[in-house]
């Protein structure tokens, strides 16, 4: 991953790595002929056929019969890489988008693509092996998990759904650590390499929807959880451990964006500060003008003093975060969904009550 100059300055300098594990995977899925899409559609529905056949084989279901929890479990891995899939496609047009508001040259922009798209392969195999070491005693380990879910109930189960555990744990541990180094990279760059145009920040905005779609890739994760698990919806309880999740949602996609903020907002005091002691000085030789009787002075003072005052209007009205007005509402409504979805709930068990 070649650098230009000015990703390269500075006390951060952005070394080349290979792609990782989790990045090689999705790559060969996209190669599948076929519309990436559908390719994930395709293995979900195939591992949720393969986890149904072997419990209508081992008596634990009732032939013809659906599971919710098995439908949640065959679709997790697939959810988790498709949503990495995702990142990686919009991270590379994102990066088009930036390029305006980029200083650099034309390898600074590669770089930042590679380094958004792709992820480290020692920090991947490592944050997933992590994920899987803390989160197997919840789940394989946990009886009340492994009874509410339906897993394990045979030999032959166990057999297929032990090893498609492990790597659900490992895919969501491995896109996990993927989704923090995007931000970080966002962070750095904003922070760093971005040029800050408060009447023109537009460019600013081709990342940000990096960070609301990373909220969104981990709220999934959360709705699979729910699919699988319908009677959280009646659990006040319940649902409040789901609260984690959200506030983790909202940081993701808050926390990169903040250094963008800062620099706009100091932008914009900046250039308010700049046209106030232009409407002072052209307000005061307007005033002159008035004292001296100059008239032929007063309307072009009086037209400059009314551009300069428009301009601070624009200048005040001007937005600070580097997002359309669109974006955090789609994160807040994905985020409030499923307290909606447990209001509903309430409301139609009085109904039928």
């Amino acid at each position: 991953m070649a650098a230009g100059p000015a990703l390269a300055e500075g006390e951060t300098c952005w070394a080349p790595y290979r792609p990782s594990a989790l990045d090689r995977l999705v790559e060969a899925m996209g190669r599948i002929p076929g519309l990436a899409p559908v390719t994930y559609l395709i293995v979900a529905g195939a591992l949720v056929a393969l986890l149904h056949a072997v419990g209508y084989l081992d008596g634990s279901l009732e032939p013809g019969t659906v599971s919710a929890p098995l439908v949640s479990f065959g679709t997790w891995a697939p959810l988790v890489l498709a949503a990495k899939a995702l990142m990686r496609r919009a991270a590379r047009h994102s990066v088009d988008g930036f390029r305006p508001a980029m200083r650099g040259d034309d390898g600074d922009c590669e770089a930042l693509r590679v380094r958004l798209a792709t992820q480290p392969p020692l920090g991947t195999w490592l944050t997933g092996l992590g994920f899987l070491v803390l989160a197997a005693p919840a789940t394989a380990l946990n009886g009340s998990y492994v009874q509410s879910t339906g897993l394990f109930t045979s030999p032959a189960a166990a057999a297929v759904e032990l090893p498609l555990l492990v790597f659900s744990l490992w895919v969501t541990g491995a896109a996990g650590y993927g989704i923090v180094h995007q931000l970080a990279t966002i962070h750095t760059s904003y922070r760093r390499w971005a040029r800050i145009d408060v009447m023109r920040p537009e460019p600013l905005y081709a990342l940000s929807r990096l960070p609301s779609f990373s909220a969104i890739a981990v709220l999934l994760v959360q709705y699979n959880w729910i699919v699988g698990n319908p009677s959280i919806l009646r659990s006040p309880a319940a649902l409040a451990s789901l609260l984690p999740w959200d506030v983790l949602a909202l940081t993701l996609f808050l926390w990169p964006l903040w250094g963008a903020h800062r620099m706009l907002a100091d932008a914009k005091e900046a250039l308010r500060g700049e046209l106030g002691q232009r409407v002072e000085r052209v307000s005061s030789s307007l005033r002159s003008a008035v004292d001296n009787d100059d008239s032929s002075r007063m309307q072009p003072l009086k037209d400059a003093v009314l551009g300069l005052e428009a301009s601070l209007r624009v200048v005040d009205r001007a937005s600070t975060w580097p997002w359309h007005p669109e974006t955090p509402r789609l994160v807040v409504s994905a985020v409030l969904l499923p307290m909606g979805a447990w209001l509903l709930q309430q409301l139609v068990d009085r109904l039928l009550l």
